[in-house]
């Protein structure tokens, strides 16, 4: 490998870590927004949609098999109820044939119908897969 290739790849790999680190909190504390964890997921045109069930924030993205929704909460806990009810969702949709992936890191979740997504999410930004 050249010297300019490996210098290319290190960089990106800074680039990542430095957005990745950047997406769990920005310097005043909140949350990142949900259009940022969906832009981590692989989305590029998000819709804004009302939130509910506990939800500061919701956006989604639907392009081609990328399918996702990613939210933020005001706390952990509000996540964590906001988690446990969709895991009973998940495990309805896995019965019945539909594949699905949550990932979920400080005050954020990212629902995906995508393995590759979810997988490319947690490994940029963390959190925890379910």
């Amino acid at each position: 490998m050249s010297f300019q290739r490996l210098l290319g790849l290190l960089t990106a790999v800074a680039l990542i870590a430095a957005y990745a680190i950047g997406a769990g909190r920005d310097s005043s504390g909140r949350p990142p927004s949900a259009a940022t964890v969906a832009r981590l997921a692989g989305c590029a045109i998000i819709e804004t949609k009302p939130s509910h069930n506990g939800a500061r924030e919701t956006v989604t993205c639907k392009d081609g098999r990328l399918d996702v929704a990613a939210y933020t909460f005001d706390d952990n806990g509000t996540r964590d109820a906001w988690v446990d009810e969709e895991r009973g969702v998940f495990i309805v949709a896995g019965f019945n044939g539909h594949g699905g992936a949550l990932v979920a890191g400080d005050r954020w979740v990212v629902e995906t119908t995508d393995a590759e997504a979810a997988e490319r999410l947690h490994m940029m930004a963390g959190g925890w897969a379910v």
